[in-house]
């Protein structure tokens, strides 16, 4: 049965199941694999056969396991703005897994200051990745679209460092 499926037959018993089978597809999609079944039925909903659990509803794991970090950058954190990036640093930031630097920064909005995360969207204005800015918005605009050797010393940092990025592709 699909997710959309299992959301659907389950709405008829009032949205705390929807919710269920919500968190049980976040929590699977981050590597942890989990059982949804009555408390009454656990040591059944336990007791599994090749087919999958005999009562339950089991989610396998897929994706790799997130950091704590990670996962709240992804799913919990709210957003203070946007960053828009050329086609070049969607490539670095999502494909290699690099920090991003300010030459790939094409446009900013929003109000947000260093610490804040921020969403990165690639050209076509989609979302590509989630991650803690380095810089204040009103510092951006002055370094956006220069390499790092363009710039000052005190200005020569990643906007957003790969250890605190998050891609959503």
């Amino acid at each position: 049965m699909s997710e959309r499926q299992t959301i659907a037959r389950t709405e008829q018993h009032g949205r705390g199941m929807a919710s269920k089978v919500e968190a049980a597809t976040l929590a699977s999609s981050a590597g942890v694999p989990v059982l949804l079944a009555a408390a009454r039925d656990a040591t059944a909903a336990l007791a599994t056969s090749s087919d999958g659990p005999v009562v339950g509803t089991a989610f396998r794991a897929h994706g790799t396991r997130l950091s704590a970090r990670r996962f709240w950058l992804l799913h919990a954190a709210n957003t203070e703005g946007r960053l828009y990036l050329d086609a070049g640093a969607v490539a670095a930031v999502v494909g290699r897994r690099r920090s991003l630097l300010a030459a790939g920064i094409t446009d900013v909005q929003g109000e947000f200051v260093a610490g804040d995360v921020v969403e990165l969207a690639g050209p076509d204005g989609r979302l590509v990745a989630r991650g803690v800015v380095g810089y204040d918005a009103a510092e951006l605009p002055a370094v956006i679209g220069r390499s790092s050797h363009e710039l000052p010393p005190e200005q020569r940092r990643e906007v957003v460092h790969a250890d605190d990025l998050v891609p959503l592709v």
